[in-house]
């Protein structure tokens, strides 16, 4: 399941934040964005040159192996959890407030990212954009996610999580509104771009803030799978509302979605 090596690599990454007292969570989910794009330039690359997806795979996972084996030695050592470990008794999942607003924050944070998955057919059926076209809106809303992750920890070092979130989760809102308020081009591929670049920082730092809640892995264990919640009921919420409002509607459910995080953001701020 997608979730379990990400309490672990997320929980790496909030240990190493706690090393260099500073923001780095973006930036990793940046190179996990970065290699999302990669792998689909690869496939297609491969996919044009007739190579079978087997091999392709086979490849991959070898090269990537042999790169990855030397820096193994040097993760952190994520068991003695977050020196903030406060909502959490060791080893017990529990459900607290903290945990249950951070919960949210994830779980609408990757609904708000599942607009991306409805561009391409939202530009179709409302912008009248070819097929090409319609292609950009995904690929213009990942583009500006992934750069905005790789600046994201400046802004949340000379401000605070709560307020990045929440500027994050505004700009998304403003996005998502223009693509369903102006949906001739070049508004929804603007609104897209933007909603991108909001939701970027969203999950990074739900994550980040789950592992300072307790022992390693246990609030940020409820975090994620509350949070990949979120790529299970949002298409099928959006697309539920859409057979019988329209996509227009649909997409509202992702501004919604960003409502909430406004409103939540303060649960982000790291305990004393």
């Amino acid at each position: 399941m997608r979730w379990f090596p990400d309490v672990l690599e997320n929980a790496q990454g909030a240990e190493l934040e706690r090393k260099t007292g500073r923001p780095l969570i973006n930036g990793f989910h940046g190179f996990w964005s970065l290699g999302a794009i990669l792998g689909s330039v690869t496939a297609g690359a491969a996919a044009y040159m007739g190579v079978a997806p087997l091999f392709q795979f086979i490849a991959a996972g070898s090269l990537i192996a042999a790169a990855s084996a030397a820096f193994l030695r040097d993760l952190p050592d994520t068991r003695s959890g977050a020196i903030h470990a406060t909502s959490l008794a060791a080893g017990r999942l529990r459900w607290t407030g903290s945990v249950a607003s951070v919960a949210a924050i994830a779980m609408c944070g990757i609904l708000v990212e599942g607009a991306s998955d409805w561009s391409a057919l939202y530009l179709r059926e409302f912008s009248q954009a070819s097929e090409a076209v319609a292609a950009a809106g995904f690929a213009c809303f990942w583009a500006a996610s992934t750069l905005a992750r790789f600046r994201a920890d400046l802004l949340t070092a000379y401000t605070s999580p709560a307020s990045v979130a929440r500027l994050g989760a505004l700009v998304a809102a403003c996005g998502i509104a223009l693509a369903v308020a102006f949906p001739a081009l070049p508004g929804p591929l603007i609104g897209f771009a933007l909603a991108g670049v909001g939701t970027a920082v969203l999950v990074p730092l739900a994550f980040s803030a789950a592992a300072n809640l307790g022992e390693s892995g246990t609030a940020l264990t409820l975090v994620t799978s509350t949070g990949y919640v979120g790529s299970i009921v949002g298409p099928a919420l959006i697309g539920a509302v859409a057979d019988h409002a329209g996509l227009r509607f649909g997409i509202c459910i992702p501004l919604l979605a960003a409502i909430v995080v406004i409103i939540l953001a303060g649960a982000l701020r790291l305990p004393r």
